[in-house]
């Protein structure tokens, strides 16, 4: 769970919606798109509040681009891009949803900017859409069900799709209490009876996976519910505010602990099918990327928290909270490094572990950086935050040792898995 996305709903508040056009611009005009057959994607289907929508696109012109996101044919938001040659969307081009966005189907439509004799045209090129909110997800998990129902075997069916249905059930219980403004808690307790739904679920598809599940299938069901677990998460998050910090961190820690049991259980099931060298890179390749995502993703929402604090624009429970939630993160990378250096190591496979320690030191830095500054603001010193040297390198060759922090490999230690997009960089969006 995302946990420091809680603060950043501070910022994403403060947005303000306007429309403006420049001088010389018409309306975007359906005629002409460019040739090349090109492409907009996202990288998933379903969003909630404080995420990223991350862009992505083949086969564009050289030349000038808009995205425009629209709801209900009022334009939201809109992100420019250039390329000096053909090619794709470049990397970075994303849309951070606005805590309060409202739910329902976004259109993301890219249009190309022609300007000609001083007036500027917009020729509409390719279009995506992607939903918002707990409805969004109630008809994602009703699409999911009939998919399994056509991939699976018909003995596996009835029990997969009874999870499918109970979590969808439970979804809509939340939605009607935050409808109704009940508690927050109630919610949150709905949605995490359709978060172990969806666990159970998993479950379920690895233990028939490579028997009556084919591993391609049961590896793209568990992609999938993955996906709506995290989206949970997510909207968790943005309701915990209003339960009190205790409460709120308490629910923090347990679903990171459930998270943490879910991803070793998954990634020892991979590691067990190891039988070579390249089977062992293939693990080490998967896994190494979500480590660095989740320790960057950490880092970066946590030198924010300690900016906004300094700054007096969030006071320090609400740190505390935020902090509370990166660490959570690094945590859990923490752990997972630790188990995939020790299990290559254990199977003879060590040039591929020594990866990991790399990731280990890393992370046990960065929680020694946040504790530090935390501990300073408790006691009314220091609330500028530090520059940090630490630097993410893939294929790190540390040795693991201890940095900062004690390795622990309980099974009962708080982390998660990071399920959500990658943090795009240069996002030259604008408001409308």
């Amino acid at each position: 769970m995302a946990s420091c996305a809680l603060l950043m709903i501070i910022i994403l508040s403060t947005f303000v919606f306007y429309s403006a056009k420049g001088e010389g611009e018409s309306e975007p005009t359906p005629e002409a798109p460019v040739t090349s057959d090109p492409t907009l994607g996202t990288d998933k289907t379903l969003y909630a509040a404080g995420e990223t929508v991350v862009f992505s696109g083949t086969g564009y012109d050289a030349g000038s681009y808009e995205i425009r996101i629209t709801l209900s044919d009022s334009e939201i938001y809109t992100l420019s891009f250039e390329l000096s040659e053909p090619g794709n969307i470049p990397e970075g081009v994303s849309w951070v949803i606005p805590d309060g966005a409202a739910e329902g189907t976004y259109v993301a439509t890219s249009y190309k900017i022609i300007t000609e004799d001083s007036t500027i045209t917009y020729e509409i090129v390719a279009t995506a859409t992607f939903k918002v909110g707990l409805l969004g997800l109630s008809d994602e998990l009703t699409g999911f069900g009939e998919l399994v129902t056509t991939e699976v075997a018909p003995e596996r069916v009835e029990s997969l799709t009874a999870s499918l249905s109970n979590a969808a059930r439970k979804i809509e219980a939340a939605m009607a209490l935050l409808e109704e403004n009940e508690e927050s808690k109630t919610a949150i307790n709905q949605l995490r009876a359709a978060r172990n739904m969806l666990t159970a679920f998993i479950h379920k598809v690895l233990a028939q996976s490579g028997k009556s599940i084919d591993e391609e299938t049961a590896s793209d069901l568990i992609e999938k519910a993955g996906e709506y677990i995290a989206y949970i998460d997510s909207m968790i998050d943005s309701t915990l505010l209003s339960t009190g910090k205790q409460l709120a961190l308490n629910i923090q820690r347990t679903l990171q602990k459930q998270e943490t049991h879910l991803n070793k259980f998954i990634l020892r099931n991979s590691l067990s099918q190891i039988d070579d060298e390249q089977g062992a890179g293939e693990v080490a390749d998967s896994t190494e990327p979500q480590i660095q995502s989740t320790i960057e993703r950490a880092k970066g929402k946590a030198k924010q928290l300690m900016d906004l604090y300094a700054k007096g624009e969030i006071d320090h429970e609400q740190l505390e909270m935020g902090l509370e939630g990166c660490n959570l993160d690094v945590t859990m990378a923490d752990e997972l490094s630790g188990l995939m250096e020790e299990e290559l190591n254990s199977r003879g496979y060590g040039t591929q572990g020594k990866r990991f320690g790399h990731y280990i030191q890393l992370a046990r830095q960065i929680l020694k950086e946040n504790r530090e500054f935390e501990g300073r603001t408790s006691l009314g010193g220091q609330t500028t935050p530090g520059a940090s040297s630490h630097q993410l390198t893939p294929h790190g060759n540390g040795s693991g040792k201890e940095d900062g922090g004690k390795k622990d490999n309980n099974e009962d230690n708080n982390g998660k898995r990071n399920n959500g997009p990658k943090a795009g960089k240069g996002n030259h969006g604008n408001p409308h």
